[in-house]
């Protein structure tokens, strides 16, 4: 199980400081390193959406960060919680509330296509070109 987030590299970079704040301790700071450990600390290097994906929402720099051995909803459920705990976490109720829409997370990961498309349905983005 697996899940792909769809964010720029500023977005990635908020995210990143606050899993490593130094004021989130002990448990709380294990809680989160399940999710860092299986695939967000590969933030800097996390490859760009090619341009006609949904998430891609016009922005050169959307990057797409998979979350290995989780799912959406755990993640969600520990953002909220950070986010209620910690005043350094504010950005987290805003990801977990953002990790609700479409274009900004695929679950399943990897998309395998039509017809169990997460996306089916949304308007095809113009070829290149046309």
């Amino acid at each position: 199980m697996a899940f792909a987030m769809f964010y720029n590299m500023a977005d990635m970079t908020a995210m990143a400081a606050v899993f490593n704040d130094a004021s989130i301790t002990g448990k709380d700071r294990n809680d989160g390193r399940v999710f860092w450990n299986n695939g967000l600390s590969a933030w800097q290097s996390a490859p760009r959406a090619p341009v006609a994906h949904p998430g891609y929402d016009n922005d050169p720099d959307m990057r797409i960060l998979v979350v290995q051995n989780n799912t959406l909803a755990a993640f969600r459920q520990y953002l909220y919680a950070m986010y209620q705990k910690y005043p350094a976490a504010t950005f987290f109720g805003a990801l977990a509330d953002d990790l609700t829409h479409r274009h900004a997370v695929v679950e399943p990961w990897p998309w395998v296509g039509p017809p169990a498309s997460p996306w089916e349905g949304m308007p095809r983005l113009p070829a290149p070109g046309s």
